[in-house]
């Protein structure tokens, strides 16, 4: 079996985003799991900004890291992080990346822990590879988000399918995919991330902070359809597509879907749950088919790709 789990989060509460308690958010996730260690993580790494400063990286990306706006320092602390904590375990010992955000751990009082085990997620991430990411579920018309009651500022009409043709911008795209080939590829959803430390899940993240590091790449402009591009999602998007690695479908709208975030670790950790992968390779299509006909058409995102025959396997 496995030796170490290590959960990271990062935490910068400098620009004063979602009412600045990232860091507040970070101390209850590490009281959550500390107080479950059933649950299997074993170590911790919860960067800070002081942590941040204080790292063996800060010197080399200061003038991007010093940026206090997300959108433009292009949260490269966040593979730097999940680099450091890859230097603090062993071969095929886990790493769990999850964001800070507080919506994403809302409800969390509430769960039966006997329910969710890192065993769960860690032979998934086996089964794909070694990298385990989510797809970004957003449908075309925002219905999936308004079926399963999402709050504000989910209960909206969605702006498209999450590709690279909806949310990553032109200069990154021109360094990363010149030829365009990943452009209707699905792009990941980059706040949950498992990986099991081997030399292709080192190599992604050595690739993923090389990106992020360039400012084409990690400032928010933008995207070729006139969305804000995503920076580090849209960097780590396009290596996982350019890796062919299968997405992991979240559970919206099913019926193990809780009160849990769809992007919460704990999502993926369900026992007894059948999980749904499907192929970030996708190629535009003429026309686009609707498995709800009452779905209006968009102009706008008209003929990206075929929704049906998505689901490439369960497990």
């Amino acid at each position: 079996m496995w030796n170490k789990t290590i959960l990271v989060t990062v935490a910068d509460d400098r620009s004063g985003r979602k009412n600045g308690v990232y860091g507040k958010t970070q101390d209850y996730i590490e009281s959550l799991f500390k107080a479950h260690p059933e649950f299997g993580v074993t170590d911790f790494l919860m960067w800070k900004w002081e942590d941040i400063k204080n790292s063996s990286y800060y010197d080399e990306y200061k003038d991007r890291l010093d940026i206090i706006d997300p959108e433009t320092n292009g949260r490269l602390y966040k593979p730097l992080a999940i680099k450091d904590a890859l230097t603090k375990i062993e071969d095929n010992d886990f790493l769990i990346y999850n964001d800070t955000s507080p919506e994403l751990w809302n409800g969390i009082e509430f769960i039966t822990w006997s329910r969710y085990n890192s065993n769960v997620l860690k032979d998934l991430c086996i089964g794909n590879g070694g990298i385990l990411t989510s797809l970004g579920e957003f449908d075309h018309d925002g219905i999936q988000c308004r079926q399963i009651g999402w709050p504000a500022p989910y209960n909206y009409d969605a702006i498209g399918h999450h590709t690279h043709e909806t949310f990553t911008n032109k200069s990154c795209m021109s360094i990363m995919d010149p030829d365009e080939k990943y452009l209707y590829y699905l792009q990941h959803a980059s706040g949950f991330i498992v990986l099991q430390k081997n030399e292709k899940s080192l190599k992604f993240i050595d690739d993923w902070i090389y990106y992020n590091a360039m400012p084409e790449c990690c400032e928010s402009k933008d995207a070729i359809n006139g969305e804000p591009h995503r920076t580090d999602q849209s960097i780590s998007g396009i290596l996982i597509n350019k890796l062919e690695n299968n997405l992991i479908r979240c559970l919206l709208g099913r019926e193990q879907y809780t009160v849990i975030n769809p992007y919460n670790l704990l999502s993926f950790s369900q026992i007894g749950t059948n999980y749904y992968f499907v192929n970030s390779r996708q190629l535009k299509q003429n026309k686009r088919i609707y498995q709800d006909p009452n779905k209006r058409e968009s102009d706008k995102y008209k003929g990206t790709f075929v929704i049906d025959n998505w689901c490439v396997e369960n497990r």
